[in-house]
């Protein structure tokens, strides 16, 4: 009796009786993940600083993350711990899911009503920021550590990581398949190329002049070219081929071809190059210089790179900014006049209708065919089908003939996902400490710094107290059926800080040289206030669902 864990529930004749955790050990059981999950974000800030984990090296290792290291870890966990008889569970969580969410949007909608809140210009982020929690690395880390039998045993930490999965699943849905991401386009919507036509150069561009110092002379005359952001459309093939020849001689075209092909020339003519407008010379030249930047950082070797100031946040906006080369227009400019604006009113409003359902519709097929939400996908539908689920993992469902070492017969690709997936959170810890090395602002206009920390309260300390009466109230009737680890889920996910990929999209929302660099600005106050605060109010959220809640 004496070697049992103090928590565990054992019988003496008839008589069930359980051993309460001390307030001790839950806080120290609570603090205990911090200081790992913070040990791994400092390395990669050390790193970030030290520009070896720069921002072309982050994000190669965000794109390898996303293509392939997390679909790996949600197709393992779910596999492995979900079945159709927790089709009840997964309710709860997207119900959970979309309390979470719509607390979080209104309460920032509230945010931006106040008098001090700029109008115009951060409603998305704002909106963000309250609406989607980091619901990845982090809580999967917190859970990992909880489970060491202390609090939770091993079986229930990969349960907690399966539904966490299956929270970041829904989060992608609402995030990417139905536009939660163009809250953030929108606050760049009333932009016009004109305004950067006056700007100087950026902290960004000056770090570019000194890897200009460094890199050979043949690229320096080649990347000679001033940067005259705009927002126009992505240039045709043949523009693509006209600048590429200006960056790398290998690359030639007919200046004649390209200027009779030109948006601008008249038909049957030529049309020399001086006849461009000043808008179409200034998107070449911003397009170039874009690219140029990009050839010179590619240029510069490690140990150059090591010896430069640190990369900060203009360099990721540099550097992740697609606003001026997307296809689809990040930055969508008003619809052509054509034949359809002669149409009566009602009849383009219903055209209009049907062009915006379809957009949605192919907008929300599309985002499904990404890496992430495959493996998602594919693992929920294994896992439903029990069958199925036995070709991969042993479950008392359904029994098909094992392989000779008697396991199933498709267990090496369990081997494959489960072995790649013990890199996803490593990875995305020491991505999310590179992040916030990185970020900085540049002084908020008198009184606006207000808005970061209201959003910090409704995300750290309302959002925490709404989600622990509403899960105390699902408790009472029944709905977890005494599943503690899915009512922990639950309630930690309430008080996340926001998601580090709304800095990521602010960026590539960014134009180059964009004057009111506001938005990125509120993001990394932000980030500082919620990761400075999470130290103490994540471990108190814990204590209290442990013992009040759970009654551990």
């Amino acid at each position: 009796m004496r070697n049992l864990p103090s928590h565990l529930t054992f019988l003496v004749p008839n008589v069930t009786v359980t051993k309460m955790l001390k307030l001790g050990s839950v806080i120290y059981s609570a603090v205990k993940p911090i200081f790992k999950i913070y040990m791994i974000m400092g390395c990669g800030f050390y790193f970030a600083r030290k520009n070896v984990l720069s921002v072309d090296t982050g994000k190669n290792i965000s794109d390898m993350i996303i293509t392939l290291i997390l679909p790996c870890l949600a197709f393992s966990k779910i596999v492995h711990n979900i079945d159709n008889s927790d089709i009840k569970e997964i309710g709860i969580i997207v119900l959970a899911s979309v309390v979470l969410y719509g607390f979080g949007y209104l309460g920032s909608f509230f945010v931006t009503l106040l008098p001090f809140f700029p109008k115009g210009r951060c409603e998305g982020t704002c909106l963000s920021v309250g609406g989607f929690p980091n619901i990845s690395d982090l809580p999967i880390a917190y859970i990992q550590t909880l489970s060491s039998g202390l609090v939770f045993s091993a079986a229930e930490g990969e349960k907690g990581v399966a539904y966490i999965c299956i929270f970041l699943a829904v989060q992608l849905i609402c995030q990417f398949n139905l536009g939660g991401y163009r809250l953030i386009q929108r606050d760049f919507r009333n932009f016009r190329p004109a305004d950067t036509a006056s700007l100087s150069a950026t902290e960004g561009d000056q770090k570019f002049d000194e890897v200009k110092s460094i890199t050979p002379s043949k690229t320096h005359t080649r990347n000679s070219i001033s940067i005259q952001p705009s927002l126009r459309p992505m240039p045709t093939i043949q523009d693509e081929q006209s600048i590429d020849s200006q960056i790398d001689p290998s690359v030639t075209s007919n200046s004649d071809e390209l200027s009779s092909t030109s948006a601008y020339a008249e038909p049957q003519s030529p049309a020399p190059l001086v006849r461009e407008n000043t808008n179409d010379i200034r998107r070449r030249s911003s397009i170039i210089s874009r690219r140029s930047n990009r050839s010179q950082t590619s240029l510069v070797s490690n140990l150059e790179l090591r010896s430069m100031p640190s990369q900060n946040l203009r360099d990721l906006v540099k550097y992740y900014s697609h606003a001026e080369g997307d296809v689809t227009g990040p930055l969508e400019r008003p619809p052509p006049v054509d034949d359809e604006s002669k149409q009566p009113a009602s009849k383009s409003k219903w055209h209009q209708f049907l062009h915006g359902v379809k957009n949605f519709l192919f907008e929300l097929i599309d985002n499904c065919r990404r890496p992430a939400s495959i493996g998602i996908i594919a693992a929920i539908i294994i896992s439903m089908i029990p069958w199925v689920r036995a070709l991969f993992v042993l479950n008392d469902q359904a029994f098909v003939d094992n392989a000779p070492d008697q396991l199933p017969p498709l267990s090496f690709v369990m081997d494959f996902v489960d072995y790649i997936a013990d890199a996803c959170v490593p990875l995305g810890l020491l991505m999310l400490g590179a992040t916030i090395a990185r970020l900085q602002f540049n002084g908020l206009p008198k009184g606006l710094w207000k808005v970061p920390l209201l959003l910090t309260i409704l995300r750290l300390i309302i959002l925490p107290i709404l989600g622990v009466l509403v899960l105390t109230k699902w408790q009472h009737n029944g709905w977890f059926d005494d599943n503690k680890i899915l009512e922990f889920v639950c309630a930690i996910n309430f008080g996340l800080p926001p998601a580090t990929s709304l800095i990521y999209l602010c960026a590539f929302y960014t134009p180059p040289g964009y004057p009111h660099s506001i938005q990125v600005d509120i993001l990394a106050l932000c980030y500082i206030f919620h990761y400075s605060a999470i130290v103490v109010s994540l471990p108190f959220l814990t204590t209290y669902v442990l013992k009040v809640s759970l009654k551990l």
